[in-house]
This record gives structure tokens, C-alpha cells and sequence, in this order.
């Protein structure tokens, strides 16, 4: 498998398809290190400089195995977004202990920012219409060493678990990177959870129970039941403190949201930022069973001086049969506070008490340089996972088969 896979990654960069990061990530194989090496020297964003390439613009798709088909999916009305919420609910991370169930309000959310491009979405279908993989790239505007530009976020790239080895992923990614350097965007950022080389950071997963029975009845986290007390005990939320009363966000908080996540994230090294108040209106405003956000009002000038978000999801054991077995889960957005305002390690404990007022069971967050000094103090849990952030077509000193350029303390990229 492992000699195949490196195979395919080779006649890949030979025909001038998109990075082997991707490849590999999905595929599960990155191959060894001295073996891999000289392949990802070859790609740009471990060369140290910043060199932008323009080698996937082609008027027409590549080729696909006999019976399948490009496509572009609408998850803008009900017909598209059902299918498509069904095909991942099924199919993403489908060998992971727990499977992510996403509503479409959360598929609309997470792909559908203002100014998407209809083509963005990209699915492949058999002779019979049906749906066997699907990718999505999503415009974001990222701040690199304090230098703004414009990318694709590729996520939630998928294929049916039968046709992972015919190569369809790569095709898939080459026809994603086709669309997006068609409409001039040449750098892409992307999250893997398997060792992919040359990853720019990597951010732990740190988990906050709040239910703690219910964890432990879904698996989610193993407990002696002798020790269980003493678990619930650990896990009991510190009482909200003076000057973090919460209240939702509202449209007349976005200036203050903007000016206030503007300045806190100028002090990270990477970093996603808003390009208008419309986008950030898009990813902050409060939708069912995707995203919520708090503010904490400044009693002198009645602006927002903090804010917290939170993405909403389903998680359930593979396998499982019965509805205690489910996990409610937010998951950390986004959180910032004005100098001299509330305590962030204050806001973020009060949006805790306001998730478990919401039904949740679990809080999950990356350690990145918003959250990083607040998840011991409120006894958040490393988990056993990682997140591995890339930037493809974008060189960053010091990036390289077992190195990363930039330390989670110094990235502010929201989970969506």
C-alpha cells in the first residue's frame, strides 16, 4: 500500500496535479520519511519562499474513471444541501470512533460565506446520478506574517469508502484546485488529522466535559465507576464571575465584533480575518443547531468588549443503536476580549455554564493562540488527536519534513 501510494502521489506532480498533502492525508499513507522526502521538496510550501504558482489553470476538467462524473452540488436549497448532509453523514471520517453528524443549517454555514463561488462546491457522480465523493473550497481571507491575501479553504473532502483506492481522491483535489486558481486565488490553507510532512503547526484537541455521565454511558471518555465521583467533581463548572454576564450576539454588535477581533488577531502569525462586516456577520450570527455567539456588553459605551462562539454538532458512537449513545458537542469558534475588559479565562467560563444550559455534554477546542493560556485553568483535557494546519503554494521559512514554522501559541484559525 505504501509503495502504491507513493506511486500515485509521483504520476500525480508528473501530470501537474495539486499537492501530495492532501493525498497522502487521505489515503492514510504518507510513506517514510527518506522515501517521502524528495517528493515534498518539490512542493511550495516547503521551499522558504514565497512563490506563488499559476500550474493548475485549464479550461477543462481531467479525467475520471469510466461511469463517473464532474459535477457542482447547490447546497443553497433543500434538495442539495438534504443530499449532501447525507452523503457525509454517512461517509466523512467514517473509520473514526465517533461519527460527526452535521445539520444542513451547519453545511450552509461552514460552506456558503458571502461572495462562494458556485463552482467551489465539487461532487463526482456514477451513471445513476448518485453521489460518490464531494470537496468543497471556501473563500477565506488569511493573514500571514502580518501580510493579507486571498485563499481557498479546502474541506470536507470525501469519497465513497469503495472507491478510495481507484484514485479518485487526487482527481478530485486536482479538479478543486483546477476551479479555484480558474477564479486567481493560488494559495490554499487545509487541515489534516493524520501526520501529513510539512504541516506550518500543530494544534492539539483539548476537551471540556460537562456532562460527565453521559460521556462516559456514550464512551466518549472510560471512568472506573469507583473513581466516577471524583471525575464529576473535576468536572464541575467554577461559578460565573462578576463582569461576564452573556447575551446574544446582535447585528448592531458587529462593527464592535470586527474592530475587536481586527486588533486581536494582528498579534498572530496566521491567522483568519474578516474582509467586511458581511462576512463576519455570516460566520458569527447565531443559527440553530450550528453556531452561536455571546457578547459581553460594556456597561459605559454599550459595544461589545468580548465575544465567544461556539459550533454546534452531533457525535455518535460507530455502531451504536440507541440515543444515549449520542453526544452533543460544542465545539470553541472563536473567542476575544478588548484590553481592559472581562477576563478571557472569565467569558469563556460563563460560555461554558451557557453550553450546558444549551444541552451540550462536551466542549472541544484546539490549543491556538486564542484559547492556549485558558484551557488549563478551566480544566479542559488534552485529547489524543491533533490538528495539522498546510498552506499549499505559500513558502514559510523553516517549514520541512519534521518541523513546523509556526507555534500553535502564534495561529488564530476558527474550527468550523
Amino acid at each position: 500500500t505504501e509503495s502504491r501510494t507513493l506511486d500515485v502521489a509521483r504520476a500525480a506532480m508528473a501530470r501537474g496535479w495539486p499537492t501530495a498533502a492532501a493525498l497522502l492525508a487521505v489515503l492514510g499513507c504518507a510513506g517514510r520519511p527518506t522515501r517521502a522526502s524528495s517528493f515534498w521538496k518539490a512542493q511550495p510550501d516547503t521551499a522558504g519562499s514565497r512563490s506563488l504558482e499559476s500550474r493548475h489553470r485549464r479550461a477543462a476538467p481531467g479525467p475520471l474513471p469510466d461511469g463517473l462524473r464532474f459535477c457542482s452540488l447547490d447546497a443553497s436549497g433543500r434538495p442539495g444541501v438534504r443530499e449532501l448532509r447525507r452523503f457525509l453523514n454517512t461517509h466523512y471520517q467514517s473509520d473514526a470512533p465517533f461519527r460527526i453528524s452535521r445539520t444542513s443549517q451547519a453545511l450552509v454555514w461552514a460552506l456558503l460565506p458571502p461572495g462562494s463561488p458556485p463552482d467551489w462546491l465539487v461532487g463526482v457522480r456514477d451513471r445513476d446520478g448518485r453521489l460518490v465523493a464531494c470537496g468543497a473550497a471556501v473563500p477565506r481571507r488569511i493573514s500571514v506574517d502580518g501580510r493579507e491575501m486571498d485563499a481557498a479553504e479546502v474541506t470536507y473532502l470525501c469519497v465513497q469508502p469503495s472507491l478510495r483506492r481507484t484514485g479518485l481522491v487526487s482527481r478530485l483535489v486536482a479538479e478543486i484546485a483546477r476551479r479555484v486558481a480558474n477564479r486567481g486565488v493560488r494559495v490554499a490553507l487545509y487541515t489534516t488529522q493524520r501526520a501529513v510532512q510539512g504541516p506550518i503547526c500543530r494544534l492539539a484537541y483539548w476537551h471540556r466535559p460537562l456532562r460527565p455521565r453521559r460521556l462516559v454511558r456514550a464512551g466518549f471518555v472510560d471512568v472506573e465507576e469507583p473513581f466516577f465521583d471524583v471525575y464529576a467533581r473535576f468536572c464541575r463548572l467554577d461559578p460565573v464571575g462578576p463582569g461576564a454576564a452573556l447575551r446574544r450576539l446582535r447585528r448592531a454588535d458587529v462593527p464592535a465584533c470586527a474592530s475587536l477581533l481586527s486588533e486581536s488577531r494582528r498579534r498572530f502569525r496566521l491567522a483568519v480575518v474578516h474582509p467586511s462586516e458581511e462576512d463576519l456577520w455570516h460566520w458569527l450570527r447565531c443559527r440553530r443547531g450550528a453556531v452561536v455567539t455571546f457578547v459581553v456588553e460594556d456597561p459605559a459605551s454599550g459595544q461589545a468588549c468580548a465575544l465567544v462562539a461556539l459550533a454546534l454538532s452531533r457525535a455518535t458512537a460507530v455502531g451504536a443503536r440507541w440515543p444515549w449513545r449520542a453526544v452533543r458537542a460544542a465545539t470553541l469558534h472563536t473567542v476575544a476580549c478588548a484590553e481592559g475588559g472581562p477576563a478571557p479565562a472569565q467569558v469563556l467560563n460563563a460560555a461554558l455554564h451557557r453550553a450546558k444550559a444549551l444541552g451540550c455534554h462536551v466542549v472541544t477546542a484546539v490549543e491556538s493562540g486564542e484559547t492556549q493560556p485558558l484551557l488549563k485553568p478551566l480544566r479542559f483535557q488534552q485529547g489524543d488527536g491533533a490538528l495539522e494546519a498546510h498552506l499549499y503554494n505559500y513558502g514559510l521559512p523553516g517549514t520541512g519534513p519534521g518541523r513546523k514554522a509556526v507555534a500553535a501559541g502564534d495561529v488564530a484559525l476558527p474550527l468550523a
